[in-house]
């Protein structure tokens, strides 16, 4: 594979004054993307640095999910990976950056719901500090994901925690 991204370089230095800007970004993203799998190794191989890449990735995504400017871009960077890296690796696992951020997001606010510690904060401070824009979207992501809205999952802990300890 490396001889055919070196003839596709050479090619498009070559021709590079023929093409358009479209033309030429292109085919350098393509390049990019045979590089990357050259470099990471085959989705379809045994494990390789491409399930390093997403191990490392999942790692990082759940130790940040309660920073709301994480993002697929910011994690790359911490990690010293492109995002394109990032993408190749989650795809061969069967999930987006984007679905494994919102989940671990969704994770941490149920968490946090359940959890006394967290008892004085309000749903909306708890949707803000787990990655939401708004508390509707959190509502709705949240129950899509749950089956439950954030309020009954606070009121079961209260209504459990209110009950008499058995003796």
């Amino acid at each position: 594979m490396l001889r055919v991204a070196a003839g596709v370089i050479g090619n498009l230095y070559t021709e590079a004054a023929t093409l358009t800007d479209r033309e030429f970004e292109t085919v350098a993203e393509q390049l990019v993307d045979l590089l990357c799998m050259q470099i990471l190794g085959d989705p379809g191989s045994p494990p390789t640095q491409l399930a390093h890449v997403e191990s490392a990735a999942r790692r990082y995504i759940h130790s940040h999910a309660g920073d709301p400017e994480l993002t697929v871009a910011r994690t790359a960077r911490a990690l010293g990976w492109s995002v394109r890296q990032i993408q190749l690796a989650f795809r061969a696992a069967g999930a987006t950056p984007s679905e494994v951020i919102r989940e671990e997001c969704l994770q941490l606010a149920r968490d946090r719901l359940r959890s006394p510690a967290f008892r004085r904060r309000s749903i909306t401070d708890i949707a803000t500090g787990s990655g939401f824009d708004s508390v509707s979207s959190f509502t709705k992501a949240f129950h899509r994901r749950f089956g439950s809205t954030p309020g009954q999952i606070r009121e079961c802990r209260e209504t459990v925690s209110a009950r008499p300890s058995p003796r």
